[in-house]
């Protein structure tokens, strides 16, 4: 059979060939530079990147600076450095080293800013029980008393339950009765961890808080009734909430009390997770059956964690 007489078929064998043969093909080098160094090349600029961020967050977040933004900032930049500054303050508190002088400096912000800058208020608030020093009591106490505003008296009744200080428990009582259901709800939990044990487990700090406490079982409001309820297992080793617990143990009950809230499944997840928690912290084996349930079908699988947590406690 005759080959093809296709003029350009020699010229397209010879390109072919030339294009496979070895002298055709990259050296070494140059293919090193493009699937090793070029990529590599990369790499470095994209580590460059993030090292030179991060140095700049890490800058913006020490919490001299951040004070320093809360002196001199206009609106928005003082919220943001507030939200750090919290962030920053809680960090070294998990890891107890929280950093005494920052209280002066926090304290002076907090005397100056406008009593309108209702968000920055509350979260230095939170910064100053964050910190733990008792030295914050009586300035939280006044702005307590110098606000109507729900959330920032939510704010300051937290920080007093961070910093447990036994002087506060009067003040937290009295806050029982507040008409504002959130306020109920701070003062009932948070006057629960004033009234704790010290750290010797010895006698509860405030003994006369308890009675109040049981008193917010029956109080009109399902969300204090719950956190008095907590309140007293978690810190108090108090079972006198346990049939309240147990309701918070049923979801679909829960639901149906936050389900107005715009974050409503994650809150009844957290009511949940904190009633099992608390019947674990009270060592009531009589308790451990009514965690079967949710331990096995909640939806929440950490709510599922929370339960089962529980149960082992109560082997």
């Amino acid at each position: 059979m005759s080959e093809p007489t296709d003029p350009e078929f020699e010229l397209r064998k010879k390109i072919a060939e030339t294009a496979t043969s070895e002298d055709a093909r990259p050296s070494i080098f140059i293919q090193a530079t493009q699937f090793f160094v070029v990529p590599l090349g990369i790499v470095l600029v994209c580590v460059g990147v993030y090292l030179f961020f991060s140095y700049l967050v890490s800058e913006e977040r020490q919490p001299q600076d951040l004070v320093e933004r809360l002196r001199t900032g206009g609106a928005v930049a003082r919220r943001h450095a507030a939200h750090q500054l919290v962030a920053e303050v809680r960090r070294q508190s998990a890891a107890r080293r929280p950093d005494p002088a920052l209280v002066e400096p926090i304290l002076s912000v907090l005397k100056a800013l406008p009593k309108e800058d209702l968000d920055v208020r509350q979260l230095l608030t939170l910064c100053l029980g964050a910190l733990g020093d008792r030295r914050a009591v009586e300035p939280i106490l006044e702005e307590l008393r110098g606000t109507a505003d729900p959330a920032t008296r939510a704010a300051c009744i937290e920080a007093l339950g961070a910093l447990r200080a036994p002087e506060t428990a009067d003040p937290l009582i009295q806050l029982l009765d507040d008409p504002s259901t959130v306020v109920r709800k701070y003062a009932a939990f948070n006057l629960a961890a004033v009234a704790a044990p010290d750290r010797k487990g010895e006698a509860p700090a405030v003994s006369e808080a308890i009675p109040h406490l049981r008193r917010k079982l029956e109080d009109p409001r399902p969300e204090v009734r719950w956190n008095a309820a907590t309140g007293l297992a978690f810190f108090l080793g108090d079972s006198a909430g346990a049939p309240v617990l147990l309701q918070m143990l049923d979801r679909t009950y829960v639901e149906g009390i936050v389900q107005d809230d715009p974050e409503h499944d994650a809150l009844a997840s957290d009511v949940v997770a904190k009633a099992c928690q608390a019947i674990g912290a009270l060592g009531d084996r009589d308790l451990k059956d009514a965690l079967r349930a949710p331990s096995e079908r909640d939806p929440d699988p950490q709510v599922r964690h929370a339960a089962r947590r529980a149960m082992d406690a109560l082997k």
